[in-house]
């Protein structure tokens, strides 16, 4: 049975780190579902950070958004969109839930841990974007590794657009393999010695 991802996106969020993860993820064969997180109930699209407006697949509901119907719960970082989805309740309780139940993964490109200074992940290994490392490393094991895995292996977090391949490539390497992993990176013809293993 295919894996399936649930990946968040607001106004603002990064959209290299949401299309690449999405597109990557779904490269390898694993099912993608992307959520509008909105305080409007008539908003139909995201406007990114730098204008590409994204339709979603679904607007986010909770109830339809947990650990039992999916395998990981992705956040792309992106400043306003981090801000909207970190601070709506239902997401930190969501992400403590896929954090709680076995099996399950977290992806964060820095949109979650900012606001809520640990109380839904713990105090575990992570990396962020430089410009939130000094809100976070008192806190974390914070490490300036392109991507980094927690201990617990529930964790992936990376550090802007710039790392967003190495991101998704070690979600595919986490949700399905390494074998899938260097499956998915053969056809996308990268220029030898690109560093998207870590």
């Amino acid at each position: 049975m295919a894996k399936k991802v649930l990946i968040l996106i607001a106004d603002g969020t990064e959209e290299m780190e949401f299309t690449i993860a999405y597109d990557t993820l779904v490269r390898a064969g694993i099912e993608c579902t992307s959520a509008l997180v909105s305080a409007s109930s008539s908003a139909t699209h995201a406007t990114c950070s730098r204008g590409v407006k994204i339709v979603p697949d679904t607007i986010f509901n909770p109830s339809e958004s947990g650990p039992e119907k999916y395998d990981a719960l992705i956040v792309p970082g992106g400043a306003q969109g981090a801000k909207t989805i970190s601070e709506t309740a239902a997401v930190q309780e969501l992400v403590r839930a896929y954090h709680e139940k076995p099996g399950r993964i977290v992806g964060s490109l820095a949109a979650l841990t900012s606001a809520d200074g640990g109380d839904t992940i713990g105090e575990q290994e992570l990396t962020s974007h430089p410009s939130i490392k000094d809100q976070l490393k008192e806190k974390f094991a914070y490490s300036d590794e392109p991507v980094v895995v927690s201990k617990s292996g529930k964790l992936i977090t990376s550090r802007g657009p710039g790392t967003a391949f190495p991101f998704a490539f070690k979600l595919v390497e986490l949700l399905a393999g390494a074998g899938k992993r260097d499956e998915t990176i053969g056809p996308m013809v990268f220029p030898a010695g690109t560093p998207l293993k870590f």
